[in-house]
């Protein structure tokens, strides 16, 4: 998987920290990243979408 280039009707944002590990590398163990926690449950800023 690309984490430049998710599909379409994708986060951009979840995508990248779903495939790019460099992204949480900074965290602890089990400990969780607020911009993910901040995107569960669907809560995904409209442009952050790929049209």
């Amino acid at each position: 998987m690309d984490a430049n280039n998710p599909p379409r009707g994708e986060c951009r944002q979840c995508w990248q920290h779903a495939y790019d590990r460099t992204v949480h590398a900074h965290l602890g163990p089990r400990e969780d990243c607020p911009e993910c926690v901040a995107h569960m449950g669907g809560r995904h800023p409209d442009h952050l979408i790929v049209k």
